[in-house]
């Protein structure tokens, strides 16, 4: 009766991406993904404004700087939850259901256990880290304190990413948004009262984000349950071998990928720490409204990959390309009226996160030229979801490589020692990275090949 039960619930509540008009299910898809991913970017730009209304730059370094660190933890997590997301959308889309629900186990198990080896990790590599980060007297404590109490919540944001993915794999995204929406909001109030009220700092910050994480936690693993594609027996996350294979063939490039782009930054960082803590504060400031320019795209994305990976099991290539038609007009075209605001108001912008006027000053060119590299991301992001969902991440580990690495880190070094530029040739850094990895994605494409999956379960 329980897997009766189970196999009904699957059916009835998980949608199907491979019929009916895909352009119209692309954008219902998409829309709560965008509304989540706002609201996700509303509540780190939240820990990082406040933080900066209370505790001028070095609050909002230690923000940045720390958040850098965490931000490969997540990175991990969400290569691993699309490496299971393609695989469990594969199996809906050819109507294996209960090989679906085992493969979601997998997911799970796989990812409690990193999950656990990296929040040890992080808690002994911390001090040493931030210090290889060049990071300033002013901000270490803060940046340590962040880091320290952000690493102790790692079990529950893979949770809470595993979830998203098996979610987005059934064709799910309004349910993610309520739970993300939910901790928006609690993670809102418990910065203003930590931080505003208690004066915490970092510290207060980094509290409000993990007991909003646990709490989106836990409200997404009520949502699975209810779609019946998960169950809280022993056997359920054992890991199911026929499936580990092909999830880590799409999920390693994919880590080893959005890993070195997270490094680069880091390092990046370590070059703008040589300019000052307002040219930090700045950065992080860019780094959290970049965020919103880049939303549409990426949430195009995760629509693709889910439709694009269904539709493969079903072999129906038509589909995936009016998906990419309808995605890429709809996530380039706001990308780029987002940019426009950024070039004509980017020391506004800046402004909004802080008071120090020197922080918007020094972070307005910057802002300008990493505005471009937004244009060039957000062609690359639409592509990424036919690649990612067709198992190519070998060829986004390629763009990533070559943006991150190649381009980003060696121009911007370059650009620091050998021109007057500045800040500025930093940011010029960051656009001809993405114009690069762009170029190669845009190619692929055309070749075709990504309509052999190069993952079949």
């Amino acid at each position: 009766m329980r897997f009766i039960m189970a196999e009904n619930a699957l059916h009835e509540n998980y949608r199907d991406l491979t019929t009916g008009r895909i352009g119209e299910k692309l954008i219902r898809f998409a829309l709560p993904v965008i509304a989540a991913n706002l609201l996700q970017a509303l509540y780190s730009l939240v820990d990082m404004a406040i933080v900066g209304r209370y505790n001028m730059a070095a609050g909002m370094s230690a923000v940045n700087l720390g958040g850098a660190i965490t931000q490969i933890i997540l990175v991990i997590a969400v290569a691993l939850t699309n490496g299971g997301s393609v695989v469990i959308g594969q199996l809906l889309g050819a109507k294996r259901k209960e090989d679906a629900v085992k493969a979601s186990g997998t997911l799970f198990g796989i990812l409690f256990v990193i999950a656990v080896v990296l929040t040890a990790v992080t808690l002994v590599v911390r001090v040493p880290l931030l210090r290889a980060m060049k990071t300033t007297e002013e901000a270490f404590n803060g940046a340590v304190a962040y880091l320290t109490i952000c690493a102790s919540g790692t079990v529950m944001v893979y949770i809470f990413n595993a979830n998203s993915a098996v979610l987005r794999a059934a064709g799910e995204s309004v349910q993610p948004l309520i739970a993300v929406a939910g901790c928006a909001v609690i993670n809102l109030v418990l910065d203003l009262i930590m931080v505003g009220r208690f004066g915490m700092g970092p510290a207060g910050a980094a509290y409000a984000t993990v007991i909003s994480q646990i709490i989106s936690a836990v409200l997404t693993t009520i949502f699975v349950r209810r779609l019946g594609l998960i169950r809280f027996k022993a056997d359920y996350f054992s890991i199911d071998k026929r499936f580990i294979k092909s999830m880590m063939k799409i999920a390693l490039p994919f880590c080893l990928q959005l890993v070195l782009v997270t490094v680069s930054f880091a390092f990046v960082n370590s070059l703008i720490n040589e300019l000052g803590t307002s040219a930090s504060a700045a950065a992080g400031a860019v780094s959290k409204l970049g965020n919103f320019a880049t939303l549409p795209p990426q949430s195009v994305m995760s629509a693709l990959m889910a439709l694009t990976a269904q539709n493969l099991g079903a072999n129906n290539i038509p589909n995936i390309k009016q998906g990419f038609r309808t995605g890429a007009g709809v996530g380039i075209g706001v990308t780029v009226i987002i940019c426009c605001i950024i070039w004509a108001v980017p020391g506004k912008l800046i402004g909004m996160m802080t008071p120090d006027n020197t922080v918007a000053e020094v972070g307005a060119v910057f802002f300008r030229w990493v505005a471009v590299s937004y244009i060039f991301e957000s062609v690359l992001f639409v592509l990424y979801g036919i690649l990612m969902g067709a198992g190519y991440t070998n060829i986004t580990l390629l763009c990533g490589v070559l943006s991150s690495l190649v381009l980003r880190y060696t121009l911007a070094w370059t650009f620091i020692r050998f021109t007057n530029w500045g800040f500025s040739g930093i940011g010029v850094a960051y656009s001809l990275a993405a114009l690069g990895a762009m170029l190669v994605a845009v190619a692929f494409y055309w070749s075709g090949r990504w309509t052999k999956p190069r993952v079949r379960v």
